[in-house]
């Protein structure tokens, strides 16, 4: 059995959103969370949702949540995205836990060597990274693991 890849600390905290302005405002406000830097837009630069080609764009902000960040998203368009797929199915809420890793591929490699079913969600790249949710039969939490490598 190959040896398990540990994964790092935690990154962020994924929640899919509506309304990206009024979920900011709504953290600020009754939790005191702060905005951390401007909102954008983000389109990636190719991408594969539930194994088709797509393009998407999404709104995204970062706020603080002391040793971690939560990360809310917006999807913009109605072009399958793991975001709006999300809201479609599940509604607002949380959507991955998030880890930068040295390598996506030797990150998933024991997963695949223990023949367990990984699911890929999505996998994208972005301007300096790329991104990919995936997730397993044995993952209990509902939310998609995101990794990330720049």
């Amino acid at each position: 059995m190959p040896p398990k890849t540990p994964l790092p600390s935690i990154d962020h905290i994924g929640q899919v959103v509506r309304d990206l302005d009024t979920s900011v405002a709504l953290y600020q406000d009754r939790f005191g969370l702060e905005l951390l830097g401007d909102p954008s837009t983000v389109t990636p630069d190719s991408a594969t949702v539930r194994g088709a080609s797509t393009a998407f764009s999404f709104r995204i902000a970062f706020l603080s949540l002391g040793g971690t960040k939560l990360e809310l998203l917006q999807p913009l368009d109605d072009q399958p995205s793991p975001y709006n797929l999300f809201l479609r199915e599940h509604g607002e809420g949380l959507h991955h836990l998030a880890f930068f890793v040295p390598s996506i591929d030797d990150q998933l490699e024991p997963l695949h060597a223990d023949h367990e079913h990984l699911t890929l969600e999505c996998d994208a790249l972005l301007a300096g990274g790329r991104f990919r949710y995936v997730y397993t039969d044995n993952m209990t939490s509902g939310a998609l693991l995101e990794l990330m490598q720049r």
